[in-house]
């Protein structure tokens, strides 16, 4: 790949070896967007789309060290904002508000960048572990680089919002850039927990110890699905208490409104249209749609149905952690 097709193309998938600290190499898929933004609610919406279009998009294979040695050529990007999240708390809607700004490319859970910040070198020596720590700064790196160039050339302000499992890398990333300001999303712990039990990264890793164990770092053999999800969301509100500091602020799904959203911008010193109604249409679509045809709905009155007493047991041993984070990071 040369270095001039970087503009307008972006990874969407790295394939990385079960041992990457030992097989460093890796297939790098990319795909041609243009100058096409990422306008949908999460990237692979915008990467379906490019993909199903008529033509489709062309799609090329290079390997790890490619991408790297390209997006070196790039200035190395700071970005101007993180979101955090616990899963389903609002994390897209205050996604979509942001990518209303001129300017801004929002990458919205990227699914390299997760497998990235998940795969570790736990069973490695100290030298491959210490050498895979050092590639996965390196690959972080690129990517931002990559993202905020691709469209012209010129770097964009990047904010990147991170999958719900990524909150566990927190602390890793704020010591890669700590100076970069981080919203935390959160959400009733009980309403998490009834989300969370049908969709999201919980009942897709359950099942599999092994992945469990990658992730979490414990198999959840013999929990109940209520068990697992509070003591996965447990370690989520942890990971980010672990994190949060002056430079992060916590948002509270119930307090999401369009004058929190122009906080949030402001927090991450970004300027949001000046008309009331860019913002307030945010808020009448349903945010994961990508086709912005759903109507908005507030779900709270059923997850509030739905939460029985095993989920209220196991928001139980959330609610600390869910309260403190809170009040470390009030507005």
């Amino acid at each position: 790949m040369r270095e001039a097709l970087t503009r307008g193309w972006l990874p969407f998938e790295i394939a990385f070896d079960p041992k990457p600290a030992i097989i460093t190499d890796a297939a790098v898929r990319w795909i041609e967007l243009g100058e096409a933004p990422l306008a949908e609610p999460f990237l692979d919406d915008t990467f379906s789309r490019l993909k199903e279009g008529t033509p489709p998009a062309r799609v090329l294979e290079t390997g790890i060290d490619a991408m790297i040695r390209l997006a070196g050529r790039l200035p190395r990007v700071e970005p101007a904002g993180f979101v955090f999240h616990v899963s389903r708390c609002g994390s897209t809607l205050i996604a979509n508000a942001i990518k209303t700004a001129a300017g801004v490319t929002v990458v919205s859970e990227s699914h390299p960048l997760t497998r990235i910040l998940t795969v570790k070198a736990d069973a490695c020596g100290p030298y491959l572990a210490a050498r895979w720590e050092r590639r996965r700064r390196t690959l972080v790196e690129a990517l931002f680089a990559l993202y905020a160039n691709y469209r012209t050339g010129e770097a964009e302000r990047l904010v990147v919002k991170f999958t719900s499992v990524s909150i566990l890398a927190m602390s890793l990333v704020r010591s890669w850039y700590p100076d970069v300001p981080c919203i935390i999303s959160v959400r009733d712990p009980a309403e998490v927990i009834v989300a969370g039990m049908k969709a999201g990264v919980w009942p897709s890793v359950k099942p599999h110890p092994e992945l469990s164990c990658e992730v979490f770092g414990w198999p959840g053999d013999g929990m109940s699905d209520e068990e697992y999800c509070g003591r996965g969301l447990a370690q989520f509100l942890q990971a980010a208490l672990d994190a949060v500091d002056e430079r992060c602020k916590v948002v509270d799904y119930e307090d999401l409104n369009p004058a929190r959203m122009r906080e949030i911008a402001s927090f991450l010193r970004i300027e949001l249209p000046e008309s009331p109604a860019a913002i307030e249409d945010i808020f009448t679509v349903y945010s994961k749609d990508p086709t912005r045809s759903r109507q908005f709905q507030s779900d709270r009155p059923r997850k509030q149905k739905e939460i029985t007493p095993a989920i209220r047991e196991a928001a139980r041993r959330c609610l600390p952690l869910y309260t403190e984070l809170r009040s470390r990071g009030a507005w």
